[in-house]
């Protein structure tokens, strides 16, 4: 800092006092998220788990987006939980974040979204013979009719959240 006197420029010196830097509110955010938990397997949030991760390897959203090949938009949308992870476009988008992450796909899903990963069909398959019934006594034990849970094994019709919510959610 200075100032003009007589012809000349004298300095003078300036102290700083306090110097309060604040971080964006969204980096604050991830930043308490990171501090508040160990490690992304005590996050039940899958969202929130992508976040610590990424922030663990030091990334920013637009480095991952890169990495993924997708724009930061789509990247950010995952983190924002503003997706259904269930949806099959979202899959492959998974494995590589796994990769990066280099932890199990499965780590990254919650149990809605590792039933549809897996594939509802196979699990429903699976469901089913555990129980020992055939359909027919399947969709009766739901509840529902049998063309109905017919359409959801073969994956000719997929279940929503909601539903799996209400007739397989442990």
């Amino acid at each position: 800092m200075g100032r003009m006197v007589n012809n000349g420029f004298q300095y003078s010196i300036m102290r700083v006092l306090k110097l309060n830097i604040s971080r964006p509110a969204k980096t604050r955010d991830v930043m308490q998220l990171y501090q508040k938990y160990n490690s992304y397997m005590d996050i039940d949030n899958v969202a929130d788990r992508l976040k610590w991760l990424r922030q663990h390897k030091g990334l920013k959203q637009e480095d991952v987006a890169e990495m993924l090949g997708v724009t930061r938009k789509i990247y950010g949308k995952l983190e924002w939980g503003k997706c259904d992870l269930a949806d099959k476009e979202y899959f492959s988008l998974l494995d590589k974040l796994a990769q990066l992450y280099d932890v199990p796909v499965t780590d990254l899903l919650d149990d809605y979204t590792q039933f549809m990963y897996k594939g509802q069909g196979r699990c429903l398959a699976e469901y089913r013979k555990l129980t020992g019934l055939n359909k027919k006594e399947f969709a009766e034990s739901l509840n529902i009719e049998v063309t109905k849970y017919r359409k959801w094994e073969r994956e000719t019709v997929l279940m929503t959240r909601k539903t799996w919510e209400k007739y397989l959610r442990k």
